[in-house]
């Protein structure tokens, strides 16, 4: 009996929790539309993170919309302050040559963490969101793209992961697309 125990065991550590371990996360990269010609991220001086707000239909807790908002103006100023002379997210605090940023959350879930617990895969955290950028003199678009991001590991580290470290990640990304101008060919 203790032989059948341990290959049941064996067979549970060895093949299914790295093949649950792999189902964990997906996302995708983010990278700017330009709709203008010759339009680059790098060419304005000041940066302006205006709003985060949820989509027509899509329930997000106002603190949720506001981290992401946040977290954008934190990641560029932490990686791209050499590169732009001012990084707010407040709407107000707007000068001459800026990008606007605005970013719309298409698809909120922050998942169960006792459900990713029991079994990779459920309990999903996903997070979409669509970026726009506006020219701050003129009030055009410039630029939109879209991110996506979806969490579903399981055990110890699946439970450890919240919606919380999914928007830090989805605004790393926006943070990276602005600053290093990762543009669509």
């Amino acid at each position: 009996m203790e032989k059948k125990v341990f290959l049941k065991m064996f067979f549970v550590f060895s093949v299914i929790m790295p093949i649950s371990l792999l189902i964990g996360c997906a996302s995708t990269p983010l990278a700017i539309k330009p709709l203008k010609e010759g339009f680059d991220t790098r060419s304005y001086k000041n940066v302006v993170v205006a709003e985060c707000k949820a989509a027509e239909g899509v329930m997000v807790p106002s603190d949720k919309a506001n981290r992401l908002r946040e977290k954008i103006a934190f990641f560029l100023s932490s990686k791209y302050s050499h590169q732009f002379s001012r990084i707010s997210n407040d709407p107000s605090d707007l000068s001459d040559d800026y990008l606007l940023i605005k970013v719309e959350i298409t698809e909120y879930n922050e998942g169960s963490k006792m459900a990713r617990f029991m079994l990779a895969g459920l309990g999903r955290i996903h997070l979409d969101v669509n970026v726009m950028l506006f020219d701050g003199k003129t009030g055009d678009k410039v630029g939109e793209g879209k991110n996506k991001e979806t969490f579903g590991a399981g055990g110890i580290y699946g439970a450890s992961i919240g919606i919380d470290d999914i928007i830090d990640k989805t605004a790393e990304a926006i943070a990276e697309a602005i600053g290093e101008n990762k543009l669509q060919k």
